[in-house]
């Protein structure tokens, strides 16, 4: 039967055949050939150079009168058989490049887990801060993207990895997304004037949602607040020409105070002590404060009481003066009032217990048996006195003696309070001064001393861990499930996507070469084997012993 007459494909081009000076134009082909071309399409090209056309043949004569379109039968018949025939076409090709086969498939499936989403952290609120810390936080990545360029929402912790003084380190100031993603803190890494290549001065505000990043050294100093869920940066006007330390946020993250130094600052310089600036109080939107009256003029540190209404401002001799409620209604920031009782330097911002019964200082204590102590090797004793955290309770003359967290030569870090009676702190070494990795996170309940591992940071061997802070609520969280958060597949963002991609990239080049390298291996021992045969097989027929010529 003429299949082409039957479909009327060619009826114009037979019935009036062109003369020899006209030329031959293609003939239009109808929908049923079109729709079984588009789905022939499915099979290799060398399978289709070879047989589209006997199989297009069949096709339009097995169809019925009348049809437009390939049926859904004949739809799935070639899904069917493309599938095959392109098995058999890789196979052969696996047969013929095994090398080549191989290393595109590592390619093709280290790229698709490579390009895996991560989790949308910008979206994440505050409220995600109550499930804790992970069991594991993220280690140093020098492929880390920054903070500007992708936000990574409501922050877990922010914390330093590695110093500027050690040889190859570059210091990151990393900061840890409620919802998975590790952004490099940009803008304080480029406010570190003065501090040997060490990210500038910065502090996370309680609630996560914002850093406040001061200066070091510049001829024009300033705070820059950033929102980490936006990455927008928002500056103070200029408040001197030397450092600018923002040193504590209000509990409701609407003030900060910052200390403004007469001269830059080193952080290493090891003078022994802490900066002495003139307090002033910025708002969240980098717009000036109300002013600090009554507040001494030079101060060491600043500490917001739980309920936000006063502020402590510790002078250079250890003299406390209480501020009133930071911002009454008449402007004014209230009337001072003498502190009964003259503290240690407090340990860190949110030094003070939630419910302020207790202030978290760094100071000296002797060692007595109901304090509590980190572990120690058997039969090691602690020197007393010893350094390391000191509770002072705030009741006045009163009040119980202060509880007392010898260090131990254990390096402890204060990061603040996980319950009214339970104090968090970082452990950079042992009992014995060895570095730990990771470093552990560690509640310590004040009143038994049982101690429960939160989370840790790695080091990776070289890259110390320091300035860390966590927002309290996570330390809340982080205590109600001890261990419970799985670690996270952290998303470094783009840089590390791509470097992801590249490793990828030279693991399936690698694994071509191995595996042609074999295949071509094989063929050789393959060929040796088969003229060993072939000798043999010659040397038997001729009746000569195949090894004499």
């Amino acid at each position: 039967m003429d299949l082409v007459n039957r479909r009327g494909a060619r009826s114009s081009s037979s019935s009036s055949p062109s003369s020899p000076s006209e030329p031959q134009q293609a003939s239009p082909q109808e929908p049923l050939e079109t729709s079984y071309r588009r789905w022939l399409r499915l099979f290799p090209r060398d399978w289709r150079r070879r047989r589209e056309e006997e199989v297009l043949a069949v096709l339009l004569d097995a169809a019925a009168e009348g049809q437009q379109r390939a049926t859904s039968a004949e739809r799935a018949d070639l899904l069917r058989a493309a599938a095959g025939a392109r098995a058999t076409a890789g196979a052969r090709a696996a047969r013929r490049a095994p090398g080549r086969t191989a290393g595109l498939v590592v390619l093709v499936v280290g790229t698709t887990l490579a390009l895996l989403p991560a989790t949308t952290a910008s979206t994440v609120g505050p409220e995600a801060l109550a499930a804790g810390l992970p069991r594991q936080l993220p280690g140093y990545s020098y492929a880390t993207e920054s903070v500007s360029s992708s936000p990574p929402g409501t922050a877990l912790a922010l914390y330093q990895q590695g110093y500027g003084v050690e040889f190859a380190d570059f210091p990151q100031a990393v900061v840890v997304g409620a919802g998975g993603s590790v952004r490099r803190l940009d803008l304080a890494e480029g406010r570190g004037e003065g501090a040997q290549g060490d990210p500038g001065a910065m502090l996370l505000s309680p609630d996560g949602t914002r850093v406040a990043v001061g200066r070091y050294d510049a001829e024009r100093a300033d705070v820059a607040i950033q929102d980490l869920r936006t990455g927008e940066v928002v500056r103070s006007r200029v408040l001197g020409s030397g450092a600018v330390l923002p040193v504590a946020w209000s509990p409701d993250g609407r003030q900060l105070v910052a200390l403004v130094l007469a001269a830059g600052f080193n952080p290493y310089g090891g003078d022994g002590g802490p900066p002495a600036g003139t307090p002033v109080v910025l708002n969240a939107d980098g717009s000036a404060g109300p002013a600090l009256a009554g507040a001494p003029e030079l101060v060491e540190a600043a500490e917001w009481t739980p309920d936000g209404r006063s502020l402590l401002l510790t002078d250079e001799a250890g003299v406390v003066t209480k501020l009133g409620a930071a911002a009454p209604e008449d402007g004014s920031a209230g009337a001072p009032a003498a502190a009964p009782w003259t503290l240690p330097f407090p340990a860190g911002p949110n030094a003070w217990s939630p419910d302020g019964a207790l202030l978290a200082t760094s100071g000296t204590c002797p060692y007595r048996g109901s304090d509590v102590i980190p572990p120690r090797a058997p039969g090691e004793g602690i020197t007393v006195p010893a350094t390391g955290l000191v509770l002072v309770p705030t009741g006045g003359a009163a009040s119980p003696a202060p509880h007392c967290l010898p260090d131990g030569r254990g390096y402890m870090a204060f990061l603040g309070w996980a319950g009214a009676r339970t104090v968090v702190v970082a452990v950079s070494a042992d009992t014995e001064g060895t570095e730990t990795d990771p470093v552990p996170i560690i509640a310590v309940n004040v009143d038994t001393g049982e101690r429960t591992r939160l989370s840790a940071i790695p080091t990776s061997g070289n890259f110390a861990v320091s300035r860390l802070q966590v927002p309290s609520a996570v330390l809340a969280g982080s205590l109600q499930r001890p261990g419970a958060a799985p670690t996270t597949a952290w998303d470094h963002g783009r840089g590390d996507l791509a470097l992801r991609i590249a490793a990828v990239a030279a693991l399936a080049g690698g694994v071509a070469l191995a595996v042609a390298a074999a295949a071509a291996a094989g063929r050789s021992a393959a060929a040796r084997l088969r003229a060993s045969s072939s000798r043999a097989s010659n040397g038997s027929s001729t009746g000569r012993d195949p090894g004499t010529t």
